[in-house]
């Protein structure tokens, strides 16, 4: 087992178990987990983990935000559980919604081995930029060497597509594959002219780097090899079903279907090339801004299968350059916030979010700063707009399907179109440097303290986090937590949360919860609130040693206690008198269980924001 057998173990129990997945892939940052019943899955388990960065339900999907590592996470579900890493059978979806089956498939096609597509892209992209440097020239061995290794994904695309497709389908994976294979078959790939098959010409049909020829051709095999099996006695059917099937569908796809097919395919193209050359600056904009929503709830990557498609085909598409911008964006708005902010702990965590986002990969980025700074995130959005806009308006194209972020500059290269390169990257640095700009002049070292209204609801409406707010429980000057001369309280050993150096002899409840611990010497006071929030109210600095003088108690432990309800009067006097610290420490104890714990120091009722 891998090192992440502790975490896959949990998100197997977690989702249901074993038995209540039907299928589970992961994309860049995901596991995509088809659910049979996703009541039954733990939905605050996920939202609440350490290791998890947040729980989405888009698409039919279930998917668990893992970050960069989810391949490593992947492989240890995968042998936890005992799946198999076949995307699945839909079988037991009969209940699906017919939007969510179409996204189910898509992304079930072409997610497994689009980090290969992207790997195959970037060294198309670099073969052609070592042979206009000269360093290994196109007609050199190693440079042919180079482009078949950049090539072979590309050209042999239908067998991804059949294999996939048909597991997905629930079909005999070979018999799948053989359909393809033989669609690109050299003796049949370029036919020469008037060759006929069933009276029709077939010269010059070519299914190599198709998709769609493929998936009609595995849909096809699919019925006829049901209706096989259902009519060939058990004791034959074992290569009878694939004998005929494929002596059936074979011909049919090359043929008949696979024009249609073709045909199809150009048209689709067709009307987003429309789309996009109408108002191509307007298309940037929209693209570019909305991407990173998209990437939010999970449903971006079916809307590149066309681009992709098109790519693989070895037409330049623009709509990637649209959306390529918005990682950098996003990624320069974590550099600035880094760049800025004095907090040491944030710095530490910044950092690898913004190295994430140099790579295209935003999400850890996005939850752990630009979504809780919701105005830094739509300042994001913006930068990429303008960056989108820019692209538009110089017609930068990506001509192979390459990575993320960095990785996606080899597929702006093109010999006929040297300059192509040079608008691709100043759209991308137009917006790096604006998210730069914007982030500086908005970010303010309290934004790491305080969410304003307009955050919250945002963050609601988006449905990615919900937070529960705590109100200062007794009346005084609020401190960071780093100010208490207690080292276990200063360093938050025992949580997050603020100080408050008291001027008034009421302490309320700072929030609608439980009494769940009252000590006897009365210088603390646990509550528990009704979202789970454990929080400790510690009356002043080793107030202990006064064994309750000066404490007048006006709750039980068990009692159920509203905000501001009166929980005890102090006489801090007395307190101070005796020469004890009255800096009383607030703190959320169980940290960890949530998504964030943000101390604010600048309001006037609120002092913390637990994020979950």
């Amino acid at each position: 087992m891998g090192k992440y057998e502790k975490l896959a173990s949990d998100i197997i129990k977690n989702v249901g178990g074993k038995e209540n997945i039907n299928s589970v892939f992961h994309c860049v940052t995901r596991l995509r987990f088809s659910l049979k019943d996703e009541s039954k899955a733990n939905d605050d388990f996920f939202k609440d983990s350490d290791e998890i960065v947040t729980l989405m339900k888009s698409g039919g999907q279930y998917q668990v935000v893992i970050g960069n590592h989810v391949p490593d996470v992947y492989k240890d579900v995968l042998q936890v559980s005992g799946l198999s890493a076949d995307v699945g059978s839909d079988s037991d979806q009969k209940d699906e919604k017919i939007g969510q089956k179409i996204l189910g498939y898509i992304q079930a096609i072409f997610m497994p081995y689009l980090s290969v597509l992207s790997a195959a892209g970037i060294i198309k992209g670099l073969a052609t930029i070592f042979d206009i440097a000269g360093w290994i020239p196109a007609g050199s061995g190693l440079g042919i060497l180079i482009a078949a290794i950049g090539d072979s994904v590309f050209y042999f695309m239908p067998v991804y597509v059949a294999y996939t497709f048909s597991t997905k389908l629930g079909l005999n994976k070979f018999i799948g594959i053989t359909v393809a294979l033989s669609l690109i078959h050299p003796s049949v790939t370029g036919i020469a002219e008037d060759t006929f098959i069933f009276g029709v010409n077939v010269a010059g049909l070519s299914y190599s780097s198709t998709v769609l020829p493929a998936i009609f051709g595995v849909v096809v095999a699919h019925f006829i090899a049901k209706f096989f099996d259902k009519v060939i006695p058990d004791v034959v059917k074992t290569f009878l079903t694939p004998l005929f099937t494929l002596l059936i569908t074979v011909p049919l796809v090359y043929v008949f279907i696979g024009p249609v097919a073709n045909g199809i395919s150009d048209k689709i193209y067709m009307v987003i090339s429309a789309l996009t050359t109408t108002s191509p600056i307007i298309a940037g904009a929209i693209s570019a801004f909305f991407w990173q929503i998209l990437v939010i709830f999970g449903v971006h990557g079916a809307l590149i299968v066309p681009s992709i498609i098109a790519l693989i085909q070895g037409t330049p598409d623009i709509f990637i350059s649209f959306i390529g911008v918005a990682p950098f964006a996003q990624m320069a708005v974590v550099l600035m916030m880094w760049l800025k902010t004095k907090d040491t702990k944030k710095r530490s965590l910044m950092l690898p979010a913004w190295i994430s986002g140099v790579f295209g990969v935003t999400e850890p980025a996005i939850y752990g700063f630009t979504l809780p700074n919701i105005k830094l995130f739509i300042a994001g959005c913006i930068a990429a707009a303008i960056g989108g806009a820019y692209i538009g308006m110089t017609n930068a194209y990506t001509y192979r399907m390459t990575g993320l972020g960095i990785f996606s500059i080899p597929g702006a290269v093109s010999a006929e179109n040297p300059a192509n390169l040079m608008n691709f990257l100043v759209g991308h640095a137009i917006s790096i440097v604006l998210a730069l700009i914007f982030t500086f002049v908005l970010y303010k070292e309290e934004d790491t303290n305080v969410n304003e209204e307009a955050a919250s609801k945002a963050k609601d409406k988006l449905g990615i986090k919900k937070s529960e707010i705590i109100i200062q429980p007794v009346k005084g000057q609020v401190l960071p937590l780093n100010q208490v001369n207690d080292k276990a309280f200063a360093d938050g050993l025992l949580g997050k949360g603020v100080a408050i150096v008291p001027n008034d002899g009421k302490l309320i409840s700072p929030v609608d919860g439980t009494v769940t611990a009252l000590f006897p010497t009365k210088h603390a006071i646990g509550i528990t609130s009704d979202n789970g929030a454990e929080i400790l109210i510690h009356v002043g600095l080793n107030t202990v040693e006064l064994k309750g003088e000066g404490f007048d108690v006006k709750v039980e432990q068990g009692d159920k206690v509203k905000a501001k309800d009166l929980l005890m009067e102090i006489d801090f006097n007395l307190i101070q008198d005796k020469g004890y610290d009255i800096t009383t420490p607030v703190i959320v104890t169980n940290t960890k269980d949530y998504l964030d714990v943000i101390p604010v120091t600048n309001s006037k009722e609120k002092i913390i924001e637990v994020v979950f």
